[in-house]
Order: C-alpha cells, then sequence, then structure tokens
C-alpha cells in the first residue's frame, strides 16, 4: 500500500458518513421506543375509557332508569381527544341465578388513525412483510358493570 493512500486527504468525509448511518438506526430505534410508548399510552387511555363508561351506567342506575348509551357519551369524553368508537352491549351475567343485568361498555380506536403508529406500521410492513406481526390493527378496552334490569331503558 503506497503512503498517499493512507494520507488523511483519502479519508475525507469518512467520519461524516459513519455518523449519518448511525444516526439513522438511533433514530429508527427512537422512534420505534416512541411509537410503542405511544401504542401503550393509547391502550391505557382506550381501557380507562372502558371503565369511566361503566361507572357512569353504574351511577345513572342508582338514580333512576338509566340507557347504556350514557356510558358510551362518558367514554367518549373521557378518551380525550381519541377518536375512540363505543358500543354499549347488553348481556345477561355469566353466572346462573344472577337477578341482575350485565352492560358491557366496549371502546376501541383505530391504531392507524394515529400517525405516528401509522407510520410504524408501514415501517413494519418494509422490514418484515405482514405488519400484523409489529402493531395490532385496534386497541380496545371493555368494562362490564351489574345493574337491575329495571335500572336500564
Amino acid at each position: 500500500m503506497s503512503a498517499n493512500a493512507s494520507s488523511p486527504f483519502h479519508q475525507r468525509g469518512v467520519a461524516a458518513l459513519e455518523f449519518g448511518l448511525t444516526m439513522m438506526v438511533l433514530f429508527i430505534v427512537f422512534f420505534a421506543v416512541v411509537s410503542y410508548g405511544a401504542l401503550f399510552w393509547a391502550k391505557q387511555r382506550v381501557s380507562f375509557a372502558a371503565g369511566e363508561g361503566a361507572r357512569a351506567v353504574l351511577e345513572g342506575s342508582l338514580a333512576g332508569p338509566v340507557s347504556p348509551l350514557v356510558g358510551c357519551v362518558r367514554a367518549t369524553q373521557a378518551a380525550g381527544f381519541l377518536a375512540v368508537s363505543c358500543e354499549p352491549r347488553r348481556q345477561a351475567c355469566g353466572w346462573s341465578g344472577a337477578s341482575l343485568d350485565c352492560v358491557a361498555i366496549v371502546v376501541s380506536f383505530d391504531v392507524a388513525r394515529w400517525p405516528m403508529v401509522g407510520a410504524l406500521q408501514q415501517v413494519g410492513a418494509l422490514v418484515g412483510g405482514d405488519e400484523s406481526r409489529w402493531m395490532p390493527d385496534a386497541v380496545w378496552g371493555r368494562a362490564v358493570v351489574q345493574v337491575k334490569p329495571e335500572a336500564l331503558l
């Protein structure tokens, strides 16, 4: 190898190239951590909203007849800026001899509607093929409350 090949002038820009490659990898890792954190936060928020909706049905049933839709109104408010969908389900309780009805408040959030998490789904599709292995399509929460049958409209 000649002395000119190892001179500092032939190594120009190598540090910038290494810095750029390293920063790209670190940015992808940082983006993934933040996106997964956002997903866990959204899951927690949706679960909280379902619990608040069930609590609203219970509180309303103690005051008089109430519609299970009251739970969805409260759940939507509790979800804050997340655009959630809510479905109240009136159902029989799961044990025999129960003289009470159960109301389930099911709240869901479409993950693709959140830009940061939706972008991570697309990155997962590029890297691993099936994006469903990387991120779920939706997060949901469910809360069930017992009420007297005559307390429901």
